[in-house]
């Protein structure tokens, strides 16, 4: 992920020379794909050349998931930027989403020639992360308003990056919200087969069991989670289960042969390299232990064929939030007509088989 974070860099870097942007940063791609932790390090490199930069920063990050309520989004600001608080005379104080915002709103608009603080080089930018950004949008969208309205004031002194699994949310902004809006966009598309078996050789080298996986094993794993999702996350998850398993039978053998009477002959490779088949077990039992799973296995045959119209429109259409019912049905009634011409197609063949076998025995009652 070099060119993204190189991306996410510049962009920061710029920013908080010039005292804060009017852009929104806005970081998209599928879950696992290395959007959080690629800001993060691109931070983390900022924080390096301090001295170069000309301005100090601090840097806010925000998870929007673990918010109570979107609105909840000022308070956790306001806690993690104490300066705010102090400006507005309310430092130490509990402050309802209300105050917060009013607090805030004050504090960035401070620079806009009509405070104390204007023009003033040493005063902070902050940076502000708003994770899983997606979490913030409500009916009116209030609170990404007021948030993208600071950086229409002059020398806010903000720079705000906004991180989702979708990329077409600023589309579905109201036009109030997009108007207070410039957008500059880093897509981070799936991990590649090669990616992902980088990744995972790279983890295994840094903890020193290089020697864990074999070299099949890891290119299988890095194969199948590049061909569903690009999911670094879930390429580390498997590989953690086969582990796991491989512990839990060595434990089993130790426990065995303190017994006494077990045979552990099945356990003598306990030191062997992970192969491709315990690879493929894992797998197998990562995928039975989602909840997902076991419900949509339990479903009737026309409603796995519902969700697996679903999916097929998503991987028509990458990024996407929501789908079109229309094209949705349409893509059932697909399914469905293809699965009745199979049927017509193994009853005709069966039909074939039995009449050909028929045909068969009555040759062989006129020959007898």
């Amino acid at each position: 992920r070099e060119s993204e974070q190189e991306e996410v860099l510049d962009f920061v870097r710029g920013a908080i020379r010039a005292g804060g942007a009017r852009e929104v940063l806005y970081v998209s791609g599928m879950p696992g794909t290395g959007k959080t932790a690629s800001v993060l390090e691109a931070v983390r490199s900022l924080n390096a050349e301090r001295r170069s930069l000309r301005r100090p920063f601090a840097f806010v990050h925000i998870n929007a998931m673990c918010l109570s309520t979107p609105g909840a989004v000022f308070s956790e600001i306001c806690r993690k930027v104490p300066a705010a608080a102090a400006h507005a005379g309310r430092a130490g104080r509990s402050m309802s989403e209300a105050q917060a915002h009013a607090c805030l709103s004050s504090f960035f608009t401070c620079g806009a020639g009509v405070g104390p603080a204007a023009g003033n080089k040493d005063e902070a930018v902050v940076v502000l992360l708003l994770d899983e950004v997606d979490c913030l949008v409500t009916q009116t969208q209030t609170v990404l308003y007021r948030i993208f309205d600071w950086l229409s004031q002059p020398g806010a002194r903000l720079v705000v990056m906004a991180i989702a699994n979708t990329m077409d949310l600023p589309e579905r902004l109201l036009p109030r919200v997009t108007s207070r809006l410039g957008v500059r966009r880093v897509n981070f598309t799936p991990y590649s087969r090669a990616q992902l078996r980088a990744i995972l050789a790279d983890r295994l080298r840094r903890f020193g069991a290089a020697a864990a996986f074999s070299e099949d094993a890891l290119t299988l794993c890095a194969a199948r989670i590049s061909a569903a999702s690009g999911d670094a996350r879930k390429a580390l998850q498997v590989c953690r289960r086969v582990v796991e398993a491989r512990l839990r039978r060595l434990e089993g053998s130790e426990a065995s042969q303190a017994d006494g009477g077990a045979d552990v002959d099945a356990f003598e490779d306990g030191g062997a390299p992970v192969t491709t088949s315990e690879l493929a077990a894992a797998e197998a039992d990562l995928l039975r232990a989602n909840p997902a799973a076991k419900v949509a296995s339990g479903l009737n045959l026309k409603a796995r064929r519902v969700l697996l119209a679903m999916v097929l429109e998503y991987r028509d259409h990458p990024g996407a939030s929501v789908l079109s019912l229309r094209a949705v049905v349409r893509r059932y009634e697909g399914i469905m007509a293809l699965c009745e011409r199979s049927l017509a197609a193994e009853a005709a063949a069966a039909a074939a088989e039995a009449a050909a076998a028929e045909a068969a025995d009555e040759a062989g009652a006129t020959g007898a």
